[in-house]
């Protein structure tokens, strides 16, 4: 069994190396079958038969008496091996002496005019052949006689209309003339295997690496081209490793408390993270850190009982715009109102506070919060029976500021 395997396989290679375009030179061409081509003629009309197309004809039918009106025929298959324009061989081939025999020559026969009674005294015309084909005149092949007792005439299988002879009276009892045609099989180009693929250019993120392989074979006689002798891939295409990094601590964040002892943090923030197996970003608590704040006591002392007293401006108006305004109730009948406004406001977290007494005889109290995306723009208007004052240093220093700018338009 394994004896019949290995002549299987050296036949197939065999094969493979005689199919091969190594083996240049001149080959016979092959065509099998026959089919009509054009319509009948004779004489009437003219008496041109059609032009054969580009794969030749192969013989013809008899009709009509003494073989009058034609019908040509052309293979089923094969190359297209005519080219260009038809020529004049013969003329008035006919049964009489030396008019009776023809042959194209190097070319092929490619065109029949009937001029004479049934068709006798036949113009031929040949057509040359394509490039790389060429007539090969010591395989010709005469047929029987036939005329329209018989069937259509055709060339052997891999043979080519070439010439006729006539013989009878009015060119009746007809043969074909026949030839093999060869194409000239080209040396392509041969090239060995490829070598093995070189070393990667990059370690990772997409590099490119080649292999090459070289002419065993030039081509010759316009055979085909080498193929290209280098070739080129993407390798390790696998993304390269990423460390973290982490940006420098931030500033201090907001105090938790206002007294007492708070806490705030500042963080690092990570700017870039790890990818693809690279160093690993600090965990969440090592991105962070805290520190203590606003340790002084909630309870003021008691020279500051009443811290509303300070930073006051009394008869004033105060409105600030872009601000949170809320009006709070005052409800300590024993305490002084201004201090329990104050009081109330700064429970609110307010910057500025201001009271006043309404007509009816109630006291009010507002508490004004600058929003956090704004500058304090502060309104002071001297009107009696207001009090306004600072709470937060923000406040103090935005009313000083309008203060001390009425001052001075006054005094210029």
């Amino acid at each position: 069994m394994f004896r019949c395997s290995f002549l299987i396989n050296m036949k197939v290679i065999i094969a493979a190396l005689l199919s091969s375009s190594a083996f240049a030179g001149w080959e016979y061409i092959s065509r099998n079958g026959a089919q009509y081509y054009g319509n009948q003629f004779s004489e009437e009309n003219g008496g041109w038969g059609p032009k054969a197309p580009a794969r030749g004809f192969t013989g013809w039918k008899c009709h009509g008496g003494n073989c009058d009106d034609k019908t040509m025929r052309i293979p089923i298959n094969g190359d297209n091996i005519l080219a260009g324009g038809d020529h004049l061989r013969a003329e008035n081939i006919s049964e009489e002496g030396d008019r009776s025999t023809m042959e194209c020559g190097n070319r092929l026969l490619s065109r029949l005019r009937c001029k004479g009674d049934r068709c006798d005294n036949t113009d031929v015309y040949c057509r040359n052949l394509a490039d790389g084909y060429r007539i090969v005149q010591d395989t010709q092949w005469w047929s029987n006689s036939f005329s329209e007792e018989q069937g259509p005439y055709d060339c052997p299988a891999n043979y080519w209309l070439w010439g006729m002879q006539c013989s009878g009276g009015y060119c009746d009892n007809q043969k074909l003339r026949c030839v093999k045609v060869q194409k000239w099989i080209p040396k392509n180009c041969a090239v060995s295997a490829w070598q093995a693929w070189g070393e990667c250019s990059k370690s990772c993120a997409t590099g490119t690496q080649k292999r090459t392989r070289s002419v065993t074979q030039n081509p010759e006689s316009g055979g085909a081209a080498c193929p290209g002798l280098e070739e080129s891939r993407n390798c390790n295409t696998q993304a390269c490793p990423v460390d973290c990094v982490v940006s420098a601590f931030g500033e201090w964040g907001e105090c938790d408390a206002d007294c007492d002892g708070g806490k705030q943090t500042r963080t690092k923030t990570v700017t870039r993270p790890a990818a693809h197996g690279g160093k690993a970003c600090p965990s969440p608590a090592d991105l962070s850190e805290e520190q203590d704040c606003n340790t002084h006591s909630c309870t003021p002392s008691p020279t500051e009982a009443c811290l509303g007293k300070k930073n006051q401006y009394v008869n004033t108006l105060t409105k600030v715009k872009k601000a949170t305004n809320k009006f709070m109730k005052l409800e300590d009948g024993d305490s002084d109102p201004l201090c329990e406004c104050y009081d109330l406001c700064f429970g609110e977290d307010a910057d500025i506070y201001m009271y006043f007494t309404k007509k009816n005889g109630s006291n009010k109290c507002k508490c004004m919060t600058a929003n956090p995306d704004s500058k304090f723009k502060i309104n002071m208007k001297e009107r009696t029976g207001y009090t306004s004052g600072s709470i937060t240093e923000a406040g103090k220093k935005a009313m000083d500021a309008k203060k001390n700018k009425k001052s001075r338009r006054r005094r210029n």
